[in-house]
């Protein structure tokens, strides 16, 4: 039995070569293990795919193609390191949404086996898709696929998974396929995984992410009417394993001004890897992001971007609320919104350039301890430094060599 189930998962391989060739590293690296602790199929970081026999032995050969590469794409998205700092289980979903909505698009072919459905979910961010299952976490789904006893499988054959796996977040009734390495640790303790293994694994995963950005690319160019499947997915794990230093100095800078005290009820994810440590962590508790955002005219192109930057570090850092003050020569806005609301936030000014009233206002207000200025650098602001940390986010790099150097806080180029 094992014999046949290996070979059908090796003939899913080579379909996954050949239809999705971008998937070729990883699907030569991947090594699969037979094991009726899964309810279906799920994968590790570490590139071990563990498969129920009995659940991939009814799937159609087309269908056992789409559920591989379904595994291989979760490791392409680096959907074990970037659900990290969020609800596992539910960015766990929102990728099954988006990569299902891929494949079907790419493979010309139905979700399979009770997969999530989603149409159009590959032209969104999984930041998007966990906002909204949030929202309605009444409606959440049971499971990424039909589960072996589903499929026919009888229960008394099926031991369960997900509930050790301490991937659960609050629900231990929504089983996921994105497994954590304790879980491996403790299920194949004689076969443990290198560091070397998993660099790798994430070598081609940066390989399979920037090959399918360039398939994405070239097939815009051929006149394609449909939007690419996954780019939104693309860009942003080519961002992750790419980012540019801005980036790194904005999201650097937010971590120092979170304000956090040491506790060994969380641990430090330095320490990770050992067994014989433990380092203390930070509790950061939730906390509010000031924002001061130039408005004018110049400003349009770049904003939403650096917004949606800062969004995707807020949600990591528990930053609970987001205060923005909308300025270009007086004040238009002055709101409080979630850090998932900056993905689509409106603008509203476009007009002058002069930051003073908005930093003025911040400054009477003695709880205010850091505060982050979206500018492009042609502004007035105040001369004199001020009682709170300010970051210059400037959004045109013509301005490095421009009059533009205040005498207080730190200045970052978008480069």
């Amino acid at each position: 039995m094992s014999d046949s189930i290996l070979e059908r998962i090796q003939q899913a391989l080579r379909l996954v070569r050949v239809h999705l060739p971008y998937l070729c590293g990883l699907a030569n690296r991947v090594h699969f293990v037979i094991d009726k602790r899964v309810a279906s199929i799920g994968i590790f970081a570490s590139g071990r795919m563990v498969v129920n026999g009995e659940w991939f032995a009814q799937l159609h050969p087309g269908d056992a193609v789409f559920v591989v590469a379904h595994e291989l794409l979760h490791l392409a998205l680096q959907t074990h390191q970037r659900c990290a700092a969020t609800e596992v289980i539910l960015f766990n979903y929102a990728h099954d949404y988006i990569i299902n909505d891929m494949l079907r698009h790419s493979l010309d072919r139905e979700i399979p086996a009770g997969g999530l459905n989603l149409p159009g979910a590959r032209h969104l961010a999984a930041e998007q898709l966990v906002a909204q299952m949030q929202r309605d976490i009444g409606v959440l789904p049971k499971q990424c696929w039909h589960s072996a006893e589903q499929m026919g499988v009888p229960k008394n054959e099926m031991e369960g998974i997900m509930i050790a796996a301490g991937l659960l977040a609050t629900r231990p009734d929504l089983p996921g396929d994105v497994l954590a390495s304790e879980l491996e640790r403790r299920w194949f303790p004689d076969a443990p995984v290198t560091n070397d293994s998993l660099q790798q694994i994430s070598s081609l995963a940066t390989q399979a992410i920037g090959l399918l950005d360039l398939f994405n690319h070239l097939e815009c160019c051929s006149g394609q009417e449909d939007e690419p499947g996954g780019r939104s997915e693309t860009i942003a794990a080519l961002r992750a394993k790419y980012r540019p230093p801005w980036e790194m100095a904005v999201q650097r800078w937010l971590e120092d001004a979170v304000p956090d005290v040491r506790t060994y009820a969380r641990p430090s994810r330095r320490g990770a890897d050992r067994q014989d440590v433990i380092l203390v962590g930070k509790k950061r508790e939730g906390w509010t992001l000031h924002i001061v955002l130039d408005t004018s005219g110049s400003m349009q192109r770049r904003l939403l971007h650096a917004l949606g930057v800062i969004a995707s570090f807020a949600e990591g850092i528990n930053i609970e609320r987001i205060h923005i003050v909308q300025c270009d020569a007086e004040l238009t806005r002055d709101e409080w919104i979630a850090p998932q609301q900056l993905y689509h936030y409106s603008i509203k000014g476009l007009g002058g350039s002069d930051m003073t009233p908005a930093m003025l206002q911040l400054a009477r207000n003695p709880e205010v301890k850091a505060v982050l200025v979206l500018t492009d650098g042609a502004i007035n602001y105040p001369k004199s430094p001020l009682p709170y940390d300010v970051l210059w986010v400037v959004t045109d790099w013509r301005y490095e060599r421009r009059d533009f150097h205040p005498s207080y806080g730190k200045v970052i180029l978008m480069k």
